[in-house]
């Protein structure tokens, strides 16, 4: 096997010119796939490409974080990984470099899965630069995910991609202006979503809490009814601090989700700094940053909801094993289960890979992404 092509597929990259990058992958594929280590004309190598997935960063350490992950993406979700870096410089430089990433396939003697990894570094101004130079570099016919893997939604660099892609996936957890993250997603739903899908990772990691909530009110081992949601009079939800003493994203999209499925109108008001308050329809919420030990920054630790005769419920969070356990205090009688996730766990690299196995649009998480922008706009 020739050296260039030894070293792409053992993960090393290779500077290539933009400009031919496109035939340079298929040379380095065609001398891969026709030979193998001892020169025999069969090779051990079986391209897979399903999808196409572009992960935007503006971070430093773009090229080795956000390397890693797409190498974890890739394992389970066969697909050409286009690793897009922005930085503002005042002198303009575009470079890219290509690998390839393969793995054993999951039976012994088959051949190895590979796909490819390119990665675009553009250092200057123009928004358009990145976008121009990614968009011909994807595979047609193929869906196009792009993931936003940036503190701000910066809708002037953002827009040059919407044109290109079919669903956009965000990560709220990331922002440092929580408000400004909000809004300006939600103006990107509601002007994107009869082209693309959103989504956002922060709201897949509040699966279990609102599975939770919802299998207490519709399965009766519990002892509630569904209509035994109107009865909730109080909820209390503690969250870990964020080191800018905001209220979290992740906690605004839950109270969101909570008002959409009640049809709660709800309104705010900020007491202090480590506490908030909402109202909705008679129910009081009250929010408080508490500090528990192993949760991320912004992260729901536990929710507990009060209904008419002081029935509680309360669902806390156990991050080491992945789930949140409920306790049920009905009528001087405590039950207590807990509750799996079906999310693969928290980590980044796994949620990614949820949103990659749909394109379905989620009219829940634009439900509780409105109410959770308009209670902001409430707070007084």
């Amino acid at each position: 096997m020739k050296p260039r092509v030894e070293e792409f597929l053992s993960g090393k990259v290779k500077a290539v010119d933009v400009a031919h990058l496109e035939s340079e992958l298929r040379s380095l594929w065609s001398q891969a796939e026709r030979t193998d280590g001892d020169g025999d004309t069969q090779s051990n190598i079986l391209r897979a490409c399903a999808m196409n997935l572009i992960l935007f960063s503006t971070d430093e350490d773009a090229e080795f974080a956000a390397g890693n992950l797409l190498d974890e993406v890739i394992v389970s979700h066969p697909c050409r990984a286009l690793l897009a870096i922005q930085r503002d410089r005042d002198v303009q430089n575009l470079e890219a470099w290509v690998s390839a990433r393969c793995h054993a396939a999951s039976k012994s003697g088959m051949k190895q899965i590979c796909c490819e990894q390119i990665t675009v570094r553009y250092e200057g101004r123009d928004p358009n630069v990145l976008p121009s130079s990614v968009s011909p570099l994807l595979v047609a016919d193929l869906p196009v995910f792009l993931w936003w893997r940036t503190p701000e939604i910066n809708s002037t660099a953002l827009e040059p991609f919407l044109k290109s892609i079919d669903r956009l996936v965000v990560d709220s957890r990331r922002t440092t202006s929580v408000s400004k993250y909000l809004q300006e997603l939600l103006e990107i739903v509601r002007g994107a979503r009869d082209v693309i899908t959103v989504s956002d990772l922060n709201w897949r990691r509040l699966l279990p809490w609102r599975r939770a909530v919802a299998e207490i009110f519709t399965v009766g081992s519990f002892g509630f009814e569904p209509s035994d949601v109107e009865k909730i009079k109080r909820v209390e939800v503690e969250f870990q601090p964020r080191k800018d003493g905001c209220l979290s994203a992740q906690i605004l999209l839950y109270i969101g989700w909570l008002a959409g499925r009640l049809g709660w109108q709800v309104t705010g008001e900020k007491s202090d700094n480590s506490n908030w308050k909402f109202k909705a329809n008679g129910c009081e919420i009250s929010v408080t940053a508490v500090d528990h030990a192993e949760m991320p920054p912004g992260a729901l630790n536990k929710v507990k909801l009060t209904l008419s005769g002081d029935r509680t419920i309360t669902i806390i969070a156990k991050p080491k094993e992945e789930l949140v356990s409920v306790v049920i205090d009905c009528d001087s009688k405590t039950k207590s289960f807990e509750l799996l996730t079906p999310s693969a766990g928290f980590r980044e690299s796994d949620l990614m890979g949820r949103e990659l196995e749909t394109l379905a649009e989620d009219d829940i998480f634009f439900q509780a992404l409105e109410f959770a922008s308009l209670a902001l706009c409430t707070f007084k």
